[in-house]
Formats: structure tokens, C-alpha cells, sequence
């Protein structure tokens, strides 16, 4: 596998991880290694090795694995702290406190599982030889600054998108508005 390859695999990964980070969590439609597989058309994921998963918590430490399972955890108690506000009618502080108090221990555990699975996932998918190439690209200078600046340009890209998205929408409806008020539609 080329360290294009490896890299695009490892940026996608940290997308990947960003995004959770920041929207509500929902299963995955498919494990890292099966994206892996898609990278290496024919192949199907590698056996995790003691030596794939030393690597892959030596990259896993290196990419803030344990921070971004920690941010997951945090994401999902406030998402429990909304969902005790709404249910229960108690200010934010009152269902922060039920939360902290009676739900957050269970997601203590969450955070090992997360990380376990992500460190399990990359071994699976690549080799010890694939993650040591990664491990080296992100601690080369080039790759430091892609460690740097990938989270901004990736916040960049998403909100270009979005406003490209939007403006799509609002040209379609302006260039189909006799046929959208045909089907009962109007904006």
C-alpha cells in the first residue's frame, strides 16, 4: 500500500473522528477495516496482529485517539444532560447533576470501549509495516502540519460546502418554481 494511501486513510479516519466528535453519535455504517478494504480493491481486511496493535496505539496516541474518545464521552453526556432536561422538565444545572451522578459512571467504561475499538479497527485493516509508515508521515514536519492545519481546513471545507449545498438548493427552486408549485410547492 502507498503512503498516499495510508494518509488518506489516516486524514479520512481523523474526519471521521472530528465528525463524531461533533454531531450526535450514530453507529457506523461500517468498521475502519472494512473502509480499509475498500482502499485495497480485492483484499479483504487484515487479521490484527500484537504487532498491528502496538502500532496501532503508538499511531493512536500520536493522532489523539484517548482525547477524541474522551471528547466522544463528553458529547454524549450533554446529549444525556438535553435528553433529562426535556424529559424530566428540570433546568440544565438539575439534569447535569442526575447525569453526573447516576449515568456517567456507566459511560466511564465507554470511553476504554471506544478507544479499544478504534486501535482494534486500525489493526485489523492495515499491517504493522502500513502503521509504521503512517506513525512516520504524521511525525515528519509535513506531516505535523497536516495535524495542524487539517481540523481548520476541514472546518472550512465543510461550511464552503454547505453554502455551496445551499445555494444549489435555492438556484434549483428558483429555476423550477413553476414546476415545484405545479406539484403544490411553494417557497
Amino acid at each position: 500500500m502507498t503512503v498516499l494511501r495510508l494518509c488518506c486513510f489516516a486524514a479520512g479516519l481523523l474526519v471521521s473522528l472530528s465528525a463524531a466528535a461533533q454531531t450526535p453519535a450514530k453507529p457506523p455504517p461500517e468498521s475502519a477495516a472494512a473502509a480499509a478494504a475498500q482502499l485495497r480493491p480485492g483484499s479483504v481486511p487484515l487479521a490484527a496482529t500484537e504487532d498491528s496493535r502496538r502500532e496501532a496505539r503508538a499511531l493512536g496516541n500520536l493522532l489523539q485517539f484517548p482525547a477524541r474518545a474522551r471528547n466522544t464521552v463528553a458529547q454524549m453526556r450533554e446529549q444525556a444532560v438535553q435528553a433529562i432536561a426535556q424529559r424530566s422538565g428540570k433546568p440544565m444545572p438539575e439534569a447535569a447533576k442526575i447525569v453526573d451522578e447516576i449515568i456517567m459512571p456507566d459511560f466511564g467504561a465507554v470511553e476504554g470501549k471506544i478507544l479499544a475499538l478504534l486501535i482494534e479497527d486500525l489493526a485489523a485493516a492495515f499491517s504493522a509495516g502500513d502503521l509504521v509508515q503512517m506513525r512516520n508521515f504524521f511525525t515528519s514536519p509535513v506531516g505535523q502540519r497536516w495535524l495542524q492545519f487539517m481540523p481548520g481546513v476541514e472546518r472550512d471545507n465543510i461550511r464552503q460546502i454547505q453554502l455551496l449545498g445551499q445555494q444549489a438548493f435555492r438556484d434549483a427552486i428558483t429555476s423550477h418554481a413553476e414546476a415545484l408549485h405545479a406539484q403544490g410547492v411553494a417557497f
